[in-house]
C-alpha cells in the first residue's frame, strides 16, 4: 500500500499463490479506505475459485471469499457478488447478507449500479426492470421499478441527480430514478465514465473527440475532436485520456492539456460518491 501523497510505501502484503486480476481504490477519507484485491487462490490440495480480499487502511487484511461464477461490483466499505437472481453482500469482509431478487430473470443482461453518496445500489435487467435496494438504519429494501430497455447487453453507471447513465447497441442513454422513464442521449456511444463534474462517453468516431454530458443528458464539454478516444480515468477534477497520447483534460474549466510527456498510468478510484 502506498501513499498516493508522498509514494511512500505504507504497507506490504503476502498473499502466496494470489494472482490478483484487478485492484479497486474506493474513495473515501483516510480512515474509511479500501482497496479491495480481484483474483483467483488455488488451494495446495488442488482447485482454484475466485477471491476477493479487503486491504484495509490501518494495516490489517480482513478476507472475505466465495467460490463463484458471478460478477462482483464494489460500493464504499461493502463488497457485493452477485448473479441475475442474488446478491451477497460482505460488509467489512465478515458478514455475508444475502439479498434475493425473485423477479429478475436469469437469461437477461444484468447489471449493477452502486450510488454511493447514499448508500443503494441498482440491479438492472435489460429485460426492463430495476431492483433498487437500499440500505437504511441497518436494515435493507428492495423496490422493483420497470423501465423501457432493449434487452441488449449493456453497460451503466450511476451518473448523478437521480440519474443512471447506460450504453450499449443503442448508444448512451439515462434512466431517470424519480420518474422511472428512459432518455436517449447520443447515438454510437462505446465507452464512458462517471465523475462528479459530468458523464465522459466517446465513440469510434475521431470527429466526435470526448464529450462530457450533465445527469439530465445535456452537452457541456466537448474536447479532443479529431482524436481517437482508447481509455478515459477520472481523478478529482481531471480526465486523463490516451489518445494517441496521453493528455489531461481539466473538467472544470474544460482545458486540454498535452500530450504530456509522462506517460506512467494514472490510478483512480473505482467508484467515487457522485450526488
Amino acid at each position: 500500500m502506498v501513499d498516493a501523497a508522498t509514494g511512500r510505501v505504507e504497507h506490504r502484503y503476502e498473499n502466496g499463490g494470489d494472482t490478483s486480476s484487478g485492484l479497486y481504490w474506493l474513495a473515501g477519507d483516510n480512515a474509511h479506505a479500501r482497496i479491495i484485491a480481484v483474483g483467483f487462490n488455488c488451494a495446495p490440495a488442488g482447485g482454484c475459485g475466485p477471491e476477493l480480499t479487503v486491504i484495509g487502511s490501518g494495516g490489517s487484511d480482513d478476507f472475505g471469499a466465495g467460490d463463484t461464477d458471478a460478477s462482483a461490483t464494489l460500493k464504499e466499505g461493502v463488497m457485493l457478488v452477485f448473479d441475475p437472481t442474488s446478491l451477497d453482500v460482505y460488509q467489512d469482509a465478515s458478514r455475508d447478507i444475502p439479498i434475493g431478487l425473485p423477479r429478475m430473470s436469469p437469461s437477461a443482461p444484468f447489471g449493477v449500479v452502486a450510488d454511493v453518496a447514499h448508500d443503494r445500489l441498482f440491479a438492472i435487467s435489460s429485460a426492463g426492470l430495476v431492483a433498487e435496494i437500499d440500505h437504511v438504519a441497518g436494515r435493507t429494501s428492495i423496490s422493483y421499478h420497470a423501465v423501457d430497455l432493449n434487452g441488449q447487453p449493456f453497460q451503466a453507471a450511476w451518473a448523478g441527480t437521480g440519474r443512471i447513465a447506460l450504453w450499449g447497441r443503442d448508444g448512451l442513454g439515462m434512466i431517470n430514478t424519480h420518474t422511472w422513464t428512459t432518455q436517449a442521449v447520443a447515438a454510437g456511444v462505446t465507452g464512458a465514465v462517471a465523475t462528479p463534474l459530468g458523464l465522459a462517453a466517446w465513440t469510434t468516431d475521431p470527429t466526435s473527440g470526448l464529450t462530457i454530458y450533465r445527469s439530465d443528458g445535456s452537452k457541456r464539454l466537448q474536447v479532443l475532436v479529431g482524436k481517437p478516444i482508447r481509455a478515459v480515468r477520472a481523478f478529482r477534477n481531471f480526465l486523463y485520456v490516451d489518445a494517441d497520447g496521453p493528455y489531461s483534460v481539466d473538467l472544470r474549466t474544460g482545458k486540454v492539456f498535452g500530450p504530456l510527456a509522462n506517460r506512467a498510468r494514472v490510478v483512480t478510484p473505482t467508484l467515487v460518491p457522485i450526488p
